[in-house]
């Protein structure tokens, strides 16, 4: 089944515009998560993924609608489509996690966010004036 994910208040002019797109990917069911886009919570959303079944497609018009705070999270969030078997795709974003191009990308989004969290941590470890010398060199 193809869920298409619909984040905000229902009647706002965002809702409007990403119930048109679901509507011309032909998306089998419209998942509205009332979830407002500034919050983190990501409860709704995970309770979703995990009544989906191995091959259903998520489809979302822009990555923002999973309200990602850092590339760890979205990492996170991928994964736990992936183990489960399901197709994550955000049309903006041109991401397809069934096309070797995509999963190239997500690849490489997550060796970036292994590099970020090292140097965050390198950073704390040694003191920020030493690393700053360090990553200048």
């Amino acid at each position: 089944m193809k869920y298409g994910l619909v984040r905000g208040i229902l009647g706002y002019s965002t809702t409007d515009e990403q119930e048109k797109i679901m509507m011309k990917l032909d998306v089998d069911e419209t998942y509205y998560d009332p979830t407002p886009l500034g919050s983190k919570d990501k409860t709704l959303l995970y309770k979703k993924l995990c009544t989906m079944e191995k091959r259903d497609v998520l489809i979302v018009d822009k990555l923002e609608r999973l309200v990602i705070d850092d590339i760890s999270e979205l990492i996170e969030i991928i994964d736990v489509i992936n183990t489960k078997g399901l197709r994550f795709i955000a049309v903006k974003e041109n991401i397809d996690t069934f096309n070797s191009w995509s999963r190239d990308c997500i690849e490489m989004i997550r060796i970036l966010s292994n590099i970020t969290k090292r140097l965050v941590k390198t950073k704390e470890e040694v003191g920020d004036v030493e690393c700053d010398v360090r990553m200048s060199e």
